[in-house]
């Protein structure tokens, strides 16, 4: 009967990774960040506070009303002042 004790940590396991945005939003995120000059580690840092604040469908809206406005959102920019202050520079 050791079939129960291999599902558990396989479960955990799942439930561990599949937490926060998809692959490829993490990915852009990330990228984007450092392209404007930010450190890998700044914008993983960045990106976990978007994730703890914003589910990935609401940051996606986010994103698209700041493209089509030109204008950053208001939650948005409070998200990137809590970065700013959690995962500092």
């Amino acid at each position: 009967m050791k079939t129960p004790y291999l599902i558990l940590p396989l479960l955990v396991l799942l439930t561990a990774c599949s937490s926060g945005y998809d692959s490829d939003v993490q990915e852009r995120f990330v990228n984007g960040c450092m392209g404007r000059g930010a450190t890998k580690a700044y914008c993983s840092c960045l990106l976990k506070v978007f994730e703890s604040r914003h589910k990935q469908d609401e940051y996606a809206a986010l994103e698209t009303e700041m493209r089509l406005s030109g204008a950053m959102p208001e939650s948005f920019q409070a998200t990137l002042r809590a970065g700013l202050q959690q995962c500092r520079p």
